[in-house]
């Protein structure tokens, strides 16, 4: 048999029809004088009953409304029942959640004869893979627009080619001011990481930016994509980090300065699930643990990190907070920002204090906190530097009290002496 004759017999067109991969259904209208009032099912494929759930014995010969009757209220019947009635064919993409539906649809449908034809695939997978891109930009939006960071890209040669971030404000600069500009031309004392990480490696190192009064610092990290030849860095502002180390040092209450600053971890967690959606690489610098375990795990490796002493404190503050939001939407700010200090096992086995500072994300649509993004930097210096200065203050007044004891002792050993005297002058 040819072409033509093959494509051309019924058998052919029934394979097709039951093999095609979306879902297609054939309905007749059925008419009240000339009002389409309903459609009856003609004929459904195989993909169409996996789709809806329904094989076709329980489809043909029924009307569309009496087994689908939010057709009617979503205004999907209207659409079908207007290409019967013009044969001007309909795309439509919509959310379903009627009937125990709850997905998204893609459907065309057409004018056949006096039939209509709809062919209709699920595309809730790729509904949900679209908003969390969407998800995901706006977290990263928000990210660069409200944590103190600021994130660059480079050429092979060490070129700027953009920068964004708010972590730029208090030096008065803007990211325009650095592209086409060479990083290390810029900060020379940064030339040996700079090569270091266009050979390849990730690098974590200072750079100092302005002078006197403006100048601030700033950690990076940085590591090269040899697949794009492109380098890429966060940077993180921690001038008042540096700040509080030289207070601690003139006072000469801090032993040692702080030879590694670690730089600050990000992450936001949805307040739904119980689980983190966006945990910064710097985790494991700061704690030594991967991102996969926080992601994975959610807040359960939160609780079992935090220290004992700390953990009932944290968790009751965290939930306290969130509750007296929720109960109080419109008398608290989306920008208040929650404090929390507390210390967390490092995977080395040691106990690293943490300053964490909690705002809201974003909200759910019934007004709820959803999203929480969280900063954290590791304090654990400036923590020994105050316990080292309590110790200190303790010994003082230890000291002091037995100078004080000394006195009174040598006081009355003197008033003794004196009275003795006196009574050897008047007996002689």
């Amino acid at each position: 048999m040819n072409a033509q004759g093959h494509s051309d017999s019924p058998d052919f067109f029934k394979q097709v029809f039951d093999t095609a991969a979306c879902g297609i259904l054939v309905f007749e209208p059925v008419y009240d004088g000339k009002v389409i009032t309903d459609l009856r099912y003609i004929a459904v494929n195989q993909a169409g009953e996996k789709i809806l759930g329904r094989k076709t014995g329980e489809l043909i010969g029924c009307t569309l409304l009496s087994l689908f009757p939010s057709h009617g209220p979503s205004g999907l019947f209207a659409r079908f029942a207007h290409v019967a009635a013009t044969g001007e064919p309909d795309i439509n993409e919509y959310s379903y959640s009627y009937d125990g539906y709850n997905s998204w649809f893609r459907t065309t449908t057409v004018k056949m004869g006096e039939m209509i034809v709809v062919t209709f695939d699920d595309i809730t997978n790729r509904k949900q893979a679209e908003s969390m891109i969407g998800t995901n930009d706006t977290l990263l939006a928000t990210i660069l627009n409200n944590a103190p960071i600021v994130v660059y890209t480079l050429d092979h040669q060490g070129v700027f080619l953009d920068v964004l971030g708010s972590g730029l404000r208090r030096s008065g600069k803007t990211g325009s001011m650095f592209i086409g500009k060479s990083i290390t031309d810029i900060w020379p004392s940064i030339t040996v990481e700079i090569s270091r990480v266009l050979g390849g490696e990730t690098r974590v190192f200072m750079v100092e930016a302005g002078k006197g009064d403006n100048k601030r610092y700033y950690l990076n990290h940085c590591f090269f994509d040899p697949m794009t030849g492109i380098a890429t860095g966060i940077a993180i502002d921690v001038s008042d980090q540096k700040a509080t180390e030289e207070k601690l040092r003139k006072s000469r209450h801090f032993i040692e300065r702080v030879a590694n600053v670690t730089p600050g971890l990000i992450t936001v967690f949805n307040c739904k699930t119980g689980r983190y959606i966006f945990v910064s690489k710097t985790l494991e610098l700061l704690l030594g643990y991967p991102q996969e375990n926080w992601l994975k795990q959610g807040f359960d490796i939160l609780t079992n990190l935090l220290h004992p002493d700390d953990r009932a404190g944290v968790i009751e503050k965290n939930q306290r907070s969130i509750e007296v939001v929720n109960a109080h939407p419109e008398g608290f700010s989306d920008d208040a920002i929650v404090e929390f200090e507390y210390r967390m096992r490092h995977s080395n086995g040691e106990w690293r204090w943490l300053q964490t500072y909690g705002t809201i994300f974003d909200r759910a649509e019934d007004g709820t906190v959803e999203h929480i993004v969280n900063v954290s930097i590791d304090i654990t210096q400036r923590k020994m530097a105050e316990e080292k200065l309590q110790t200190t203050q303790e010994e003082l007044r230890v000291l002091n009290a037995q100078l004080e004891q000394t006195i009174r002792e040598r006081t009355h050993e003197v008033q003794v002496t004196e009275e003795r005297f006196l009574l050897v002058s008047r007996a002689t």
